[in-house]
């Protein structure tokens, strides 16, 4: 058995509960699609990303997982810039 030790945080009983749905990927998964023209100001919507991801911690919480433990801890990472991901599709 280790004895290795983590920072992080206990779920909560909501994130506790929908843990197993999660892990094995039955779990819904949301999403959202924007089509936004060319006057957008890319750098800026980058940098309002950005500044949303460091202010609010749930954005930068990830939830490591071990065998040695029966449910993930909440780990929140550091602030990280360019959370953007860039798809550029035919035009239509």
């Amino acid at each position: 058995m280790s004895n290795t030790s983590s920072a992080g945080f206990r779920l909560s009983p909501e994130q506790a509960r929908l843990w197993p749905l999660i892990a094995s990927g039955r779990v819904l998964n949301s999403q959202i699609l924007l089509k936004l023209d060319d006057s957008v100001d890319e750098t800026s919507l980058k940098s309002s990303l950005d500044t949303l991801v460091e202010r609010f911690e749930i954005l930068r919480t990830v939830f490591p997982s071990s065998k040695e433990r029966k449910l993930p801890l909440q780990v929140v990472t550091e602030t990280r810039a360019n959370v953007v991901r860039e798809l550029k599709l035919g035009q239509s």
